[in-house]
């Protein structure tokens, strides 16, 4: 019972990978499990190679003797049962007393103690905040739950005490079973679940606004042409952006599921819809008409129609897929794009809690799990991250991701190819610009980030001296300086800028690397861009003019993002990235400097990306940007003054210069 890396439903492999050896029958029916199903706790078909080793392409070994084992005494057996007993028995009281401990805690009339748990919590998440290193970061591994994995996918008990309670029914079914007897129990489970009803799909239906859900999507596929097409438009201008897949196995699984989409799985239906949109929300208007022969309006609405029917009919809330996880995120990647209200902020914690079910938060080396699928997992986590602090962001709310403690590991800096479904160990880091080296900026950048930008939630809701837990400013200006030189010495060294990506990769880099020293000295708020017509009075001469300058080069760096040409295929996704301290600054500043050429070149800054990012008829609807607007047009009121005013200065400068000449 492993997500192992032939299992169907991991979003890995592909089809042709997950046949098995289960058609040679052997000689002699083996009464046991093999020693892996018994490890994983799966069910073993006891065929030889077990259908389970051979997808994992493990050596199937069975134990060795007959059916059944050897008699216990029934002494020891009595010993042992009664300290099984007792440790259950110890089990169920410390649960017992965690319940009462979280009633007494939830009484009413406690005003001060609630302050006070809140102010320590904050410090416990300042802590945790620390580092994403495992190695660093003991409050997590006090608390190593379980990992249960079978063929749907896995999930995790976080708690303890729950998995010590689990743990130990286990060890008291395996004492007092026998083997054969334990074959009939799970022979009698399986039977209870296959028996069971599948679960309502309604919830889903209803979380992503549909009343019902359609019989059929066959017809929404596009044709064979087409879904070729679209393949290549996502690995190009997607995948980049978005890294949570193996590339080579994945391009497997497509070819296989497009040539017979009437008999998809669910979970895979959905992440086929899920690419086509994201495809879609890649180009341009004139792109999909030329290509698809409609317009990008309404390719948008039919496989964003599409996807959400997928997700809802795989039954996203309940899902253990990591299939239908993938799709989720890559939808919720491109829907950010489309759509600027709260629905991938919302969906975006819908999935950080499926990945969390999931196990995702925990590093898989912890559960043995075998190096490919632990990088997969590592990748979709990180992902998942970005998206959280990104949408949390342009909302104006605290990530889901600051103060939660996690240990998985940063992705290996490596390719595709250096990585095997069927490989036993991890391949080495390359000292060399990889197919992972923009996703490994990205989540180095966002993790520093979460440290200097913010209190943790439960700061923001204490006011006064909670404020104090935060990292002094020196300590934030040694993260960032740290983070530059670690960037440069592992990815920007290798960035050449003749090749896009590359150059993508480092100018992505330089921009966090700016806004993180403007963060630092000038952090955004929103009451702060609402109420203030200047900058900040407390700020000397020389700190302003420094502000000006970084916050002019966030700009440029985002003008290069939106406008440079061999990079204009990934802007689909720069678009979404808006630098509101940078703009909030800028424009502050442009309301109060007198004209000059450095005025001039911050306004076309300015221009440029407030056009480039998104804000159609419906967008530009979130907190930020109403004060931002409001900024915008006083800045160019300003502007358009001092204009008028240097023109009618020019005018007569040069009227006085002509008066002499007439008279001679």
């Amino acid at each position: 019972m492993s997500l192992s890396p032939a299992s169907k439903d991991n979003g890995l492999y592909p089809g042709h990978l997950t046949a098995t050896t289960s058609a040679r029958q052997p000689p002699r029916p083996v009464l046991r499990s093999c020693e892996l199903c018994r490890r994983r706790k799966v069910r073993c078909d006891r065929q030889k190679p077990c259908s389970s080793c051979s997808e994992a392409r493990h050596v199937c070994v069975y134990p060795s003797g007959r059916g059944r084992a050897p008699k216990r005494s029934r002494q020891a057996m009595d010993t042992q049962l009664g300290e099984r007993l007792s440790r259950l028995e110890s089990i169920i009281k410390s649960l017992g007393s965690h319940v009462d401990t979280a009633g007494s805690t939830m009484a009413p009339n406690s005003d001060s103690s609630a302050t006070d748990a809140a102010q320590s919590e904050g410090s416990r998440s300042e802590e945790k905040l620390t580092s994403s290193s495992p190695s660093r970061n003991p409050p997590v591994d006090k608390q190593l739950g379980r990992l249960m994995i079978d063929k749907t996918g896995s999930y995790y008990l976080s708690n303890v005490l729950w998995a010590s309670l689990a743990n130990e029914i286990d060890e008291l079914r395996d004492l007092l079973l026998s083997p054969a007897a334990e074959e009939d129990c799970e022979d009698m489970l399986q039977f209870e679940e296959i028996s069971d009803t599948s679960p309502s799909v309604g919830s889903s239906a209803a979380m992503l606004g549909f009343r019902s859900i359609a019989a059929s999507l066959l017809s929404f596929h596009p044709s064979l042409s087409q879904a070729v097409t679209l393949y290549s438009l996502f690995t190009e201008n997607v995948v980049p952006m978005v890294r949570i897949f193996h590339m080579p196995s994945m391009s497997r699984i497509y070819w296989d599921a497009i040539a017979s989409p009437a008999i998809l799985d669910k979970n895979m239906e959905a992440l086929l819809f899920a690419i086509y949109y994201s495809a879609v929300i890649s180009i341009s208007g004139e792109q999909c008409l030329d290509v698809f022969g409609v317009t990008r309006e309404v390719a948008l609405e039919k496989y964003r129609f599409a996807v959400e029917q997928a997700l809802a009919r795989a039954d996203l809330l309940n899902t253990q897929s990591m299939i239908l996880l993938q799709a989720a995120v890559v939808y919720l990647s491109a829907l950010r794009n489309e759509d600027d209200s709260r629905t991938t902020w919302s969906l975006t914690s819908l999935v950080f809690h499926i990945a969390q079910s999931m196990g995702l938060h925990r590093d898989g080396t912890a559960f043995g799990l075998n190096p490919f699928e632990v990088e997969l997992r590592r990748r979709l986590w990180w992902h998942i991250c970005i998206l959280d602090t990104r949408s949390s962001e342009y909302h104006g709310y605290e990530p889901i991701v600051h103060g939660f403690a996690f240990d998985t590991r940063l992705p290996l800096h490596v390719n595709d190819a250096d990585l095997l479904p069927d490989m036993i160990s991890a391949p080495p880091e390359r000292d060399e610009a990889t197919d992972m080296t923009l996703f490994l900026i990205r989540c180095e950048t966002m993790s520093v980030g979460l440290k200097i930008a913010r209190a943790p939630p439960i700061m923001l809701r204490t006011p006064g001296p909670s404020f104090n837990h935060c990292l002094p400013l020196a300590d934030r200006e040694r993260l960032v300086q740290e983070l530059e030189q670690r960037l440069e010495e592992k990815y920007l060294r290798h960035c050449k800028p003749t090749v896009p990506y590359l150059l993508l990769a480092s100018t992505v880099a330089r921009l966090v690397l700016a806004r993180f020293r403007l963060m630092l000295h000038y952090p955004l708020s929103a009451k702060r861009t609402e109420a203030a017509t200047h900058p900040d009075p407390g700020l000397d001469t020389s700190n302003r003019d420094w502000l000006f300058l970084t916050s002019i080069e966030v700009l440029e760096q985002s003008s290069v993002l939106l406008t440079h040409q061999e990079m204009g295929k990934w802007n689909w996704y720069s678009k979404t990235h808006i630098q509101w301290q940078a703009v909030a600054f800028v424009l502050f500043e442009l309301c109060s400097r007198p004209p000059s050429l450095i005025c001039d070149r911050a306004w076309d800054c300015v221009t440029t990306v407030y056009g480039g990012w998104k804000m159609k008829r419906n967008q530009g609807k979130g907190p930020l940007w109403r004060p931002i607007r409001r900024l915008m047009a006083k800045a160019l009121y300003v502007r358009e003054t001092q204009q008028a005013s240097l023109r009618s200065s020019q005018k007569q400068v040069l009227a006085k210069e002509a008066k002499p000449s007439v008279r001679s």
